[in-house]
């Protein structure tokens, strides 16, 4: 109940807020306590994009209220858009709106704002308030900067799993996949063929792939050892390796030959989205963690069938394989109070990163002895297949290879896009395997002479 109070009372002030289609900045102030401590008052507005999946994000601003320091600050969360963030959050900064924090999905999205003119710079205030980000966050640090400055303070990190519809499998009399060990991608894509059946509206699929190019690049830089390897020794483009035109192919075939996932086409102009999953239409669901979030509320999420979870598809061997990125907060060019939003990013990530169950946090300052229990305890009710030590299993082995997600290296965004425009046309049969790596390979090396 705490948890949905919480939640419930910073979503209702960000959907007031948003309806009013207010744009009056607030009257934030700073004044010293009687112990010489901070204390702030005004109003803050954040976008929490994909960090507003996670209600220990709304459970550490209750927390943060009842601080001294924040008690007269009041805090509009707004609305969840994951499809909109980008457009809605640079209309309202160039429109001159107050907008104090926003959270950045991805590396990508976050030099997306950078290079939008959406974010400012942090240097001066992790200077003026003394954080060291390596000794606060560790390896995760490097996320913060975007051409080597820094933007973003690092909050959730993702790390994925293989999500299935227990009802599927045994309707396809196939055996659930081993939570131990892990099955390669060709098991995976034969499992997916399996698993697929009927016509029309009454198709079921093996598998559920959106748009996003790890559906399809993922296997790639698994077998590779992550983003970077998108470029050669000397910067420029990497994609002629053998292994990228292998993974788009087999892609291109479980659409196209096999049909165990929906085309490219369709998901894109059908707008599925993650949530689709819970339709009961698709065997299996690669995702980050977040999708616990979803199987636990069913009202949101109604389904009829129970969800299991097994580790990520891998290259080869028995060892797990993941991917993942950090996501980050950060200011923008209408933040009101830049010291105070300065200071509430850095004591919510905190305070989320004791409390998260769904999402591993960053901050390495504080224990984070809640991740995969509250919400796996809930989750086990409904879902017996997934349990507290199972999930850590699969997600937080300390054996597991961990690569970068995502394109990692000069001009990531440009050639992200490049990639995602070559490999629809691809997907959506207008042009050929080898047309598309190969103007994959000259639009970029083009940019990056």
């Amino acid at each position: 109940m705490k948890k949905l109070l919480a939640k419930l009372l910073f979503i209702t002030m960000g959907t007031a807020l948003v309806g009013c289609g207010s744009s009056e900045t607030s009257n934030n102030s700073v004044t010293i306590t009687e112990t010489g401590e901070v204390k702030y008052s005004g109003k803050l507005i954040i976008a929490p994009a994909g960090a507003g999946h996670n209600e220990a994000l709304y459970e550490a601003a209750a927390e943060l209220k009842t601080w001294e320091k924040y008690e007269d600050v009041e805090v509009e969360f707004l609305p969840v858009d994951d499809n909109n963030h980008e457009q809605g959050t640079s209309i309202q900064v160039m429109g001159g709106e107050q907008l104090d924090i926003i959270y950045n999905q991805s590396p990508m999205q976050q030099a997306t704002f950078v290079d939008g003119n959406v974010t400012i710079p942090l240097e001066e205030y992790l200077e003026k308030y003394d954080i060291d980000l390596t000794e606060v966050y560790g390896d995760y640090a490097k996320y913060a900067y975007t051409n080597d400055i820094a933007y973003g303070i690092p909050a959730g990190a993702t790390v994925w799993g293989l999500f299935y519809n227990k009802k599927i499998f045994d309707e396809a009399g196939v055996p659930y996949p081993d939570d131990t060990i892990p099955m390669t991608w060709e098991e995976y894509r034969e499992t997916a063929k399996k698993l697929t059946s009927g016509e029309g509206g009454d198709k079921v699929y093996g598998a559920l792939h959106l748009t996003w190019p790890m559906y399809w690049y993922g296997e790639a830089i698994m077998k590779l050892g992550g983003g970077e390897h998108f470029y050669t020794a000397d910067g420029k483009s990497n994609i002629k390796d053998p292994v990228f035109a292998q993974a788009l192919e087999e892609t291109y075939n479980m659409m196209h030959v096999d049909k165990s996932i929906r085309t490219h086409s369709d998901v894109a102009s059908s707008k599925i989205v993650s949530q689709a999953f819970f339709s009961g239409d698709y065997g299996m669901f690669l995702q980050g963690t977040w999708t616990f979030n979803w199987i636990l509320d069913q009202e949101t999420n109604p389904r009829d069938f129970e969800v299991g979870l097994a580790p990520m598809p891998v290259d080869a061997g028995e060892n797990m394989k993941n991917w993942g990125v950090c996501g980050t907060f950060s200011m923008t060019q209408t933040t009101a109070n830049k010291d105070l939003a300065f200071n509430y990013i850095i004591d919510i990530i905190r305070e989320t990163t004791k409390l998260t169950s769904s999402e591993i946090y960053a901050d390495k300052t504080v224990p984070q002895d809640n991740i995969f229990t509250d919400i796996i305890s809930e989750i086990t009710k409904t879902d017996p297949q997934i349990t507290i030590e199972q999930a850590k299993s699969v997600l937080l082995n300390p054996d597991m290879i961990f690569v970068t997600e995502k394109v990692t290296g000069p001009n990531a965004l440009e050639y992200e896009t490049i990639i995602k425009e070559e490999t629809e046309l691809y997907f959506v049969q207008a042009q050929d395997l080898a047309t598309t790596l190969d103007n994959i390979e000259k639009r970029f090396n083009k940019i990056s002479e």
